[in-house]
């Protein structure tokens, strides 16, 4: 029997991902910081934070062992909730999770 899946990591950190990036955005990104990278994944990641090489191993784990004998033709997002929260972000302010900010984030923003 031959199985195809798929895993898709989404947030986690891998030189794909950078190399995917224009020159001058991975700079400014780099110029953030660890601090800053860490409040912007508690907006962006539902379960407030991307998950670690680790966790994505361990999906690939469990694809590649007897416990996913009968998955097929499918695809393991282990990116945190980003797949599920379709584009919804967890905006600051109080505007919780909405595509786009609303008043309380944007006062927060620009006043």
């Amino acid at each position: 029997m031959i199985r195809v899946n798929c895993l898709a990591s989404d947030t986690s950190p891998a030189r794909t991902t950078n190399a995917a990036l224009a020159p001058e955005d991975f700079e400014r990104l780099a110029a953030c910081g660890p601090d800053a990278m860490a409040e912007a994944m508690k907006i962006y990641v539902p379960m407030k934070r991307a998950p670690t090489v680790e966790e994505v191993v361990d999906g690939v784990i469990f694809l590649a062992c007897d416990l996913s004998r009968t998955v097929t033709g499918t695809t393991l997002f282990v990116d945190g909730g980003t797949y599920a929260a379709f584009g919804f972000l967890d905006w600051p302010g109080g505007d919780s999770f909405m595509p786009a900010p609303l008043g309380g984030t944007l006062k927060m923003m620009f006043g």
